[in-house]
């Protein structure tokens, strides 16, 4: 089991999601996404990882670059 998080700087919510392998991080970025611009009605301005792999799959990428969301990659294991 994998355990993948969401946090939303501004309004300091987590979302966890479970998951049986690692490669389904898209169809749960997907599911977030749209969770979280129905409810708020706001877009995901940027999206920060620690630059894995699972974040650097192809349609990924060509996501973030059609919806307008900037990808940042952060240093792997910091606290920030």
């Amino acid at each position: 089991m994998y355990l993948l998080a969401f946090i939303d700087d501004f309004f300091r919510e987590t979302f966890f999601y479970t998951m049986k392998t690692k490669f389904g991080v898209f169809n749960k970025f997907k599911v977030f996404k749209a969770l979280i611009e129905n409810q708020i009605g706001k877009k995901i301005k940027a999206i920060k990882c620690d630059g894995g792999g699972v974040f650097n799959f192809k349609n990924f990428n060509t996501s973030c670059k059609e919806n307008g969301i900037a990808k940042q990659t952060i240093t792997p294991y910091t606290p920030k």
